[in-house]
């Protein structure tokens, strides 16, 4: 629950939200949400709260990207979440069009609240799921990245890095740069001894996916680069009661990358589970993909080197966790002790899946 008072004062002065009635938190992660219920007169209004565990440059130029493309994704995909606007100012808070910046630098922005279920693993759900990413990657498509190409490209939590000459790993990504870190926790955090115990096996394969990405250079000079949402996980996903997907959260760490990220991490989390076999994840696969358009649909090149993007999103979701926890945000890591085993299970089964057992 949110501590500070004073905080909750300043915002409601500058969104004239009126009178809170009801502050409920939503979800604890790499974020904190709230929901906030609010009434003007007789109007009773529901927001959502996003307030960011990160600061500092790369988290507010992530929110302006956010503005950015949420601005023009509507009305062409009209399932993204409406951010709104501050109308007023506020000693001690500054006021950006995407929401506002607290003591130490941490943004905060308030969304119109819209009802949603979670998942619940059904069939009709994941091929919502196919059907709405569809929709969603045509209308990255359409935005011309040129006039905000530097805003898409600072996250700087992403392995994967666009160039002149294709994409690369960035050569100052180490996970050994995280051992001392480790060290420090490892007595007191379950998930820390288990990740430096697995340090050297998370090197190699950055090491084997370095080697990946330059056999395949050329193939990959031939993609387009687009906008990548990178956060399709079944949290960032809000459905309907009849198994539709109502909205599609998160747009503030899209990426100038390959529209296959985007892909890779839709299986890696709504169809890799690492207590299961190559059986269930070929089923959970097949109607993830019935649901893709026959007009747009995956490309040969993209199967045969899709594996390949799984195991780099998962290591990237790895890295990602290991760099905010050491720079002091959400030491819990989430599931990163998930990621490491799933990137086992397709190190164990990598025969069956090359050989198209899926």
């Amino acid at each position: 629950m949110i501590n500070h008072h004073h905080l909750l004062d300043a915002l409601f002065c500058v969104y004239d939200l009126g009178v809170c009635e009801q502050i409920t938190p939503v979800h604890n992660g790499r974020n904190w949400l709230y929901r906030l219920q609010c009434r003007s007169g007789k109007t009773l209004r529901l927001f959502a709260l996003k307030i960011y565990r990160a600061n500092g440059e790369h988290a507010l130029a992530g929110k302006q990207m956010e503005k950015t493309v949420l601005d023009r994704l509507y009305p062409l995909f009209p399932h993204v979440p409406t951010l709104v606007s501050p109308v007023n100012e506020h000693e001690g808070l500054e006021c950006h069009p995407w929401g506002v910046v607290l003591d130490g630098g941490t943004p905060a922005s308030l969304y119109t609240w819209v009802p949603t279920t979670p998942y619940r693993a059904t069939a009709d759900q994941l091929r919502n799921v196919g059907k709405r990413y569809q929709q969603l990657r045509r209308a990255l498509a359409c935005i011309d990245m040129a006039e905000q190409y530097t805003n898409f490209t600072q996250s700087g939590m992403r392995l994967l890095e666009p160039v002149d000459e294709g994409l690369h790993l960035s050569d100052s990504v180490s996970f050994l740069n995280f051992t001392e870190y480790l060290k420090k926790i490892v007595s007191s955090h379950s998930h820390g001894a288990f990740i430096y115990d697995n340090i050297l096996y998370l090197e190699a394969e950055l090491e084997t996916l370095k080697i990946f990405l330059g056999e395949n250079k050329e193939i990959l000079l031939r993609k387009n680069l687009a906008l990548a949402h990178l956060e399709l996980s079944p949290s960032n996903f809000g459905f309907g009661q009849n198994h539709s997907v109502k909205m599609i959260f998160d747009f503030d760490s899209l990426y100038c990358g390959l529209p296959m990220q985007d892909l890779a991490w839709l299986n890696a989390t709504f169809c890799i589970d690492h207590r299961y076999g190559v059986d269930r994840y070929a089923e959970k696969l097949k109607v993830l993909m019935s649901s893709f358009d026959s007009a747009f649909p995956v490309t040969q090149s993209e199967s045969e080197l899709l594996l390949s993007f799984i195991r780099l999103a998962y290591l990237d979701s790895i890295y990602g966790k290991l760099r905010r926890a050491s720079c002091g945000y959400d030491a819990r890591m989430g599931f990163t002790r998930e990621d490491i085993l799933s990137l086992r299970w397709l190190q164990k089964n990598n025969s069956k899946l090359n050989s198209g057992v899926y």
